[in-house]
């Protein structure tokens, strides 16, 4: 409704559909974050927005902890993993994020910007090129060797891994 809008008032307009998602607790009507029912509207929404051919703004790395423990953690991963899988063009509130957005923490910055790379890395999608996949390492190796000291090894084991 509000695209429709912006382009009534001024068409051509550039629009971003965004979103903040959110289940609450229905004993005392805080925000509870990661939990599936968000996570999987957030994968309906960036259905809707390539559908429209707009970009999409979705996720963060949302919690509701208030300290940098496992809670902190899990719920951050789902929610930003769901912003990842959704194809989302534009994120705000990333890293740091604490306690249902009332402050923000040093260390869940560390943890998320750590994560942020992780997924980058998924975003990226499967190199299936030939050096990728030591197709020509096998020819190197004899039967019942190992492949550690292996030139393909030697030339790609720093940048293997994330």
């Amino acid at each position: 409704m509000c695209c429709a809008f912006s382009q009534l008032i001024r068409p051509g307009a550039p629009f971003v559909l965004g979103n903040f998602l959110s289940s609450m607790s229905l004993k005392s009507g805080t925000p509870t974050f990661g939990m599936p029912e968000p996570i999987l509207s957030n994968y309906v929404i960036g259905q809707m927005a390539r559908a429209a051919g707009l970009p999409l703004r979705c996720g963060e790395s949302l919690t509701a902890s208030k300290i940098e423990v496992a809670q902190a953690a899990y719920e951050s991963a789902v929610s930003m993993h769901s912003t990842m899988l959704a194809g989302a063009n534009f994120v705000l509130l990333a890293a740091g994020w604490m306690e249902g957005g009332l402050c923000a923490g040093f260390e869940k910055l560390v943890m998320d910007v750590d994560r942020l790379g992780g997924y980058q890395k998924l975003g990226a999608g499967f190199d299936c090129s030939s050096e990728a996949l030591a197709r020509y390492a096998s020819g190197e190796v004899e039967s019942a060797g190992h492949f550690l000291g292996s030139a393909h090894t030697m030339s790609n084991y720093q940048a293997a891994f994330y």
